[in-house]
């Protein structure tokens, strides 16, 4: 696994929790052993992204650039698309956006909305214009299992208390889903069925 630098005596999973903390406790269960890339690039995050150095078992220190999508401009169709959802959502609502051209362009038109929360297994660059725009709850943590965007948006994420990572298992439990409130999910389809 990837993990952030050391600090205090912790590491953090950074963007990528995920299935990561079941994966080590299941490797733990039968004695296997946890190696770790340290890499100072990975923000620090905090959630179930943080393990105590003791955790890992052989670390390897490497610095490597994260994964980020390409930049691409908006499609005049996903900035139709996003518009008219966006125009469906409204203030103190809960977001589920996942990534990619839609979302992206439905959390673009979001900017002027006020106390929205994020509750996401996957979130991009679209929840930092959200943070930036001010459209964010300042009391709710953006929560969410992995992160795939900008460095712009890992140094976001980096330290700051208000990103909570946490394990794909909390993140997409239903009972925890519906106590949030107005949740809104905002997910491109694949197929659709046209005859029902």
């Amino acid at each position: 696994m990837q993990t952030s630098a050391p600090y205090n005596g912790t590491v953090s999973l950074g963007t990528e929790v995920n299935v990561l903390p079941a994966a080590i406790e299941s490797a733990r269960s039968i004695g296997g052993l946890v190696v770790a890339q340290l890499n100072p690039r990975v923000p620090y995050t905090y959630g179930d992204s943080v393990l105590p150095c003791e955790a890992v078992d052989y670390a390897i220190e490497a610095e490597a650039p994260l994964a980020s999508p390409p930049e691409r401009p908006v499609a005049e169709t996903s900035a139709s698309i996003g518009d008219r959802v966006a125009a469906l959502i409204g203030d103190g609502a809960t977001l589920q956006a996942g990534i990619g051209a839609v979302p992206d362009a439905v959390l673009a038109g979001l900017h002027r909305r006020r106390g929205l929360a994020v509750w996401s297994e996957m979130f991009s660059d679209g929840v930092l214009g959200l943070a930036k725009a001010g459209a964010l709850d300042p009391g709710q943590p953006v929560t969410g299992s992995s992160a795939f965007g900008s460095a712009d948006l890992y140094t976001w994420m980096d330290r700051d208390p208000d990103v909570r990572m946490l394990r794909t298992e909390t993140v997409n439990d239903p009972a925890l889903i519906a106590r949030r409130p107005w949740m809104t999910f905002v997910i491109g389809a694949l197929q659709v069925d046209l005859f029902a």
